[in-house]
């Protein structure tokens, strides 16, 4: 049986204007992420972008206290499995936060681990586009074109999934925090 959790209702508006904001993600295994951030330090070098870490998020812009999100973060990754996701590929749009990203397909495990994260903070959060960013930031259409080409053999087609990571992302994207990282069951 899930708990619910039960949060104040806050507009979209509301949770983007919050003093505190926290997001959750899901994370890559160790080999997996360490290559995929080697990919987004090199972008954010050489193109200007601020430095992340991969992930995919479930849910964003969430307002309530790290003190009521952090147990309920744990309940969810006790819930879920790790899991392997296969890319559609490498996308890119002139947005600040999809500006070159792999694209998921919003199907079983995910799909399932959103349902269940939705169900238990409460949280009814708009259109689920299932994605991990590359690069934040704005790119000429003909660079962004170029670097999908470059970066189509250096992107695994499959990102196993492992960890469910409470981030604090309050700040800008450079101090954005890590709450607390639970491994997935196997």
């Amino acid at each position: 049986m899930i708990t619910r959790l039960q949060l104040p209702a806050v507009t979209r508006e509301q949770a983007m204007s919050s003093r505190s904001r926290f997001a959750i993600w899901l994370q890559p295994a160790p080999a997996c992420a360490a290559r995929l951030g080697r990919i987004i330090h090199e972008l954010a070098q050489s193109r200007g972008g601020p430095l992340f870490a991969p992930h995919l998020t479930l849910l964003g812009g969430l307002s309530a206290s790290r003190e009521t999100l952090a147990p309920a973060v744990a309940d969810l990754a006790a819930e879920l499995h790790r899991m392997p996701l296969q890319t559609i590929g490498i996308h890119g749009e002139n947005r600040r936060f999809r500006c070159l990203y792999l694209e998921f397909p919003h199907t079983g495990d995910l799909a399932r681990a959103r349902v269940a994260a939705q169900a238990r903070l409460g949280q009814e959060e708009g259109v689920f586009a299932p994605h991990m960013s590359l690069f934040y930031g704005r790119l000429a259409d003909t660079d962004r074109d170029n670097l999908r080409l470059d970066l189509e053999a250096r992107i695994p087609d499959v990102i196993p999934l492992d960890r469910l990571v409470l981030m604090d992302i309050s700040a800008p994207v450079e101090s954005w925090r890590e709450i607390s990282s639970i491994s997935l069951g196997i």
